[in-house]
């Protein structure tokens, strides 16, 4: 015996003299602590003269407290993990929680709290397919004083499938609006793909990997973003290696087309004396620029004509010219020709 057994006979000398006629106090002995080698709180390291004296102490005041109260039981839901499963394999379905139930003092299950108790299946050996596993007491983890009576359902099934891996590209997720009179017009990512894992029926179809939100908010230019964090939307399957992305955004001022109907055709280059009938004598004209300034464009700025230099008495089909302002590009005349008789 030790320091543990003079530490509790030191306890029962100082409560001694508050006890009644017959009372009685239960105590300890302790010998080298091998008959506690599962209680919380020993240092094994030093066996034979290293015990912790606070965990001998204590598992002597929850054995005590057990003996003394009444056992009731308690039944808990408890979230089920596993250990040990084969490399090149990845688990698609498993039940969420299984159900324990504990005994032990009214003390200890009344201070019982959430998370204290773990459920752990040992996939040691297991294949592809469904797979049941035996959920067996000692596979529970309980606080000390509790004892497992039963696992429910004591037989679990996991759906077990081998790992893959493919390469995704990677899409970035562009958030908010750019400034007014602004598009994106393109972006980029760069490196464009990453490689991930998982179950082969999922991976087949896993299409693609995405950015976290790229802000454009009140953007006017091309932009970079870096090191922007990537991820897939199916929780069972990852990147291969954890990684981020550059990603460019092209941002131009808007652009748009706008047709200007019915503009009358003029004539140049008219020989004096000569006169001139035309069919049609109007045409509809389309041009593209910036859409700010496409809503500015007044129709006395879209001037067709057709040029009559060199063209002698007759009928002609000749075709329509557009003056326009500088910043549009002309897109297209309808009729791009147009008969003109000339007398």
């Amino acid at each position: 015996m030790g320091i543990s057994t003079g530490a509790s006979l030191a306890a029962v000398a100082r409560k001694v003299p508050e006890l009644a006629p017959g009372e009685r106090v239960l105590t300890f002995c302790y010998d080298t602590g091998e008959r506690y080698l599962s209680v919380e709180g020993l240092d094994l390291s030093g066996l034979y003269g290293g015990v912790q004296v606070q965990g001998t102490f204590m598992s002597a005041v929850h054995l005590a407290r057990a003996c003394l109260q009444s056992p009731v039981e308690r039944l808990v839901h408890v979230p089920l993990d596993n250990r040990n499963l084969p490399a090149g394999f990845e688990i698609t379905e498993q039940p969420e929680s299984v159900e324990v139930r504990l005994r032990g003092s009214t003390t200890e299950i009344a201070n019982l709290q959430d998370g204290q108790v773990s459920v752990v299946a040992d996939l040691s050996g297991v294949g592809e397919g469904n797979q049941m596993v035996v959920l067996e007491p000692s596979d529970v983890r309980a606080p000390l004083g509790l004892v497992v009576a039963k696992v429910e359902p004591s037989t679990v099934t996991f759906r077990i499938e081998a790992s893959a891996t493919r390469d995704v590209p990677v899409v970035a997720d562009l958030v908010g609006q750019v400034a007014p009179g602004y598009v994106v017009v393109d972006w980029l990512v760069e490196p464009p793909s990453v490689t991930v894992a998982g179950p082969q029926s999922r991976l087949r179809s896993t299409k693609e990997a995405v950015t976290v939100p790229v802000s454009v908010e009140g953007k006017t230019g091309t932009f970079e973003a870096q090191n922007v964090g990537v991820g897939v939307s199916d929780a069972l399957v990852r990147l291969q290696q954890a990684r981020t992305v550059q990603v460019t955004v092209r941002i131009e001022p808007a652009s748009g087309e706008k047709t200007f109907t019915r503009r009358v055709i003029a004539f140049r280059n008219l020989l004096a004396g000569t006169q001139v009938e035309a069919d049609p004598t109007v045409v509809d004209v389309t041009v593209h620029g910036r859409s700010a300034t496409l809503a500015d464009v007044p129709d006395s700025a879209i001037n067709p004509f057709v040029d009559l230099a060199g063209v002698g008495q007759g009928l002609h089909e000749i075709p329509v010219n557009v003056d326009v302002p500088r910043d549009l590009t002309l897109v297209s005349v309808r009729p791009m020709t147009v008969s003109v008789r000339v007398r």
